[in-house]
């Protein structure tokens, strides 16, 4: 999967977060392959992510902003989440993905 080293480098050097650095490259990944929308519960992402968060608010706000910073760092990604109040209301919960371009174009055979 292509990464900008340029990008992971900042990443690194920024953030105490392997929480950050893990939905950078699982965003890498997964966006330019998104066909639609996708939708990625609150539960889907702390199976994925693992959490030591014992609860889906605990995890959220650890998530949250390691996502935003992942987000910064992957200006193209095409992420939302949606139904971000809180309560018992129906409806989906989660982030939404949508196809969006590499983040970092694969290198030219020389």
């Amino acid at each position: 999967m292509p990464v900008l080293s340029e990008v992971w480098r900042e990443l690194i050097n920024t953030t105490k977060s392997p929480l950050a650095l893990d939905i950078y490259i699982w965003l890498t990944y997964r966006l330019p392959s998104v066909r639609g929308e996708q939708y990625v519960s609150w539960e889907q992402l702390i199976n994925q992510f693992g959490s030591q968060a014992s609860e889906i608010h605990a995890f959220k706000k650890k998530f949250r902003p390691a996502l935003k910073l992942a987000v910064q760092m992957y200006p193209g990604a095409n992420v939302r989440e949606m139904g971000s109040g809180s309560g018992r209301a129906k409806g989906f919960k989660g982030l939404v993905l949508r196809r969006s371009a590499a983040a970092a174009q694969p290198r030219k055979p020389s």
